[in-house]
C-alpha cells in the first residue's frame, strides 16, 4: 500500500522514509544540531580570576555594558572558548557543553554571535555576565530561504509521485478494462 502525504506540502509532516513513507531523507537540507537552540542565554565562568598579565576580568566586565558584542576563542588545551572584550581580553569562559554547543554552530556553517545582555553583582562582592548566544539575522535568513525551499520541493515531489501513481493507476485500469471476461 502506498501512501501519499500532501498537508500543505509541508515535508516535515511527512514519515520518514525507513517507517514506508515517502519524504525528508530525499531532501538533505542542512539543520541545527538538535541540543543547540538560539538564541540561548548563558553565563561566563572565571570571571574573578586574572589574566595572564594579571590584568583584573573585574574591571573589564565593569567596562562591558548592555548590547555589547563581544569575541570569543576557542581555547586549544581545553574544551572551553574563551569570550573576549573589542581588546581581546578575556573576560571569561563558557563551560565545556556551550563550548561544544559554539562549536557545532560553526560546523554548521553558522556565524555565532555573543551579546552582553547584562552586567550582574553590582551589589555584592564581585561582577558576573550574563551573555546570549544566537547566529546572525543574514543565517537566519539563510536558514528561512532553505526551509522554503524544501517546502517547495516537497509540493513539487508530492505532484510528481502523484502523477506517477495515477499513470501507473490509468496503465492497470486499461490493462484490467482490456483484459475483458
Amino acid at each position: 500500500m502506498v501512501v501519499l502525504w500532501s498537508s500543505g506540502c509541508n515535508t516535515d509532516d511527512f514519515p520518514d522514509p525507513k517507517f514506508g513513507g515517502i519524504g525528508s531523507s530525499i531532501l538533505m537540507v542542512r539543520r541545527l544540531p538538535k541540543q543547540v537552540k538560539v538564541p540561548q542565554p548563558t553565563t561566563l565562568r572565571g570571571v574573578t580570576n586574572r589574566n595572564a598579565d594579571k590584568q583584573s576580568r573585574q574591571e573589564l566586565l565593569a567596562l562591558c555594558r548592555s548590547g555589547q558584542r563581544l569575541a570569543f576563542a576557542h581555547d586549544a588545551k581545553r574544551p572551553i572558548t574563551w569570550a573576549l572584550d573589542a581588546d581581546g581580553n578575556r573576560l571569561g569562559y563558557f563551560t565545556a557543553e556551550r563550548s561544544e554547543q559554539i562549536r557545532a554552530l560553526q560546523s554548521q556553517g553558522l556565524t555565532v554571535v555573543v551579546t552582553v545582555l547584562q552586567v550582574t553583582g553590582q551589589s555584592h562582592d564581585s561582577l558576573g555576565l550574563n551573555v546570549e548566544i544566537d547566529i546572525t539575522r543574514t543565517d537566519r535568513n539563510r536558514l528561512q530561504n532553505r526551509r522554503m525551499f524544501k517546502r517547495f520541493l516537497g509540493c513539487v515531489i508530492n505532484i510528481v509521485v502523484f502523477v506517477g501513481l495515477m499513470g501507473i493507476g490509468v496503465h492497470i485500469a486499461t490493462r484490467l478494462a482490456g483484459a475483458g471476461p
